[in-house]
């Protein structure tokens, strides 16, 4: 059963750029690896901050030879991600929610494996419950650029 509650004023930080970056203190039991903190300065996986494109399963985390953009995905980095045998495909976008291209969709659609896309921020928070609750999920999760002017 989930319950509301009013996230304290401590739990925001303001970071260099003065935008705000959440911190979670869940005393639930996430797996191996349980984001504790997100935001323009990088995710945090336990008490290590990683700037560049993350991916976690509930076995590994992987932070390098990851494509740099959404647009720099391709089948082949389906094929690999797939190959971590998840029943969801979690990808986060970055600050904000883009689409990979049709094909794309469709190439993940098609393998039965379901595909959410949203936002980085929305994406770590489903990862800490996906993986609450042992489910095999991948996630693959761009850093947040908040722009100026956007």
């Amino acid at each position: 059963m989930l319950h509301s509650r009013t996230i304290p004023a401590h739990a925001w930080r303001r970071n260099l750029t003065g935008s705000a970056a959440m911190l979670f203190s869940e005393d639930r039991d996430i797996g191996e690896f349980a984001i504790r903190r997100y935001g323009p300065e990088g995710i945090q996986v336990n008490e290590v901050t990683y700037a560049g494109t993350l991916l976690l399963t509930p076995e590994r985390l992987q932070d390098t030879g990851l494509p740099a953009t959404l647009e720099a995905i391709d089948a082949g980095c389906l094929d690999a991600w797939l190959q971590e045998g998840p029943e969801i495909l979690l990808l986060g976008t970055g600050d904000r929610v883009r689409f990979p291209s049709p094909h794309l969709i469709a190439h993940v659609q098609q393998t039965g494996v379901g595909l959410e896309v949203m936002d980085t921020p929305a994406a770590c928070r489903t990862w800490n419950i996906l993986a609450s609750e042992r489910r095999r999920v991948v996630a693959v999760l761009f850093p947040i650029m908040i722009m100026g002017g956007e």
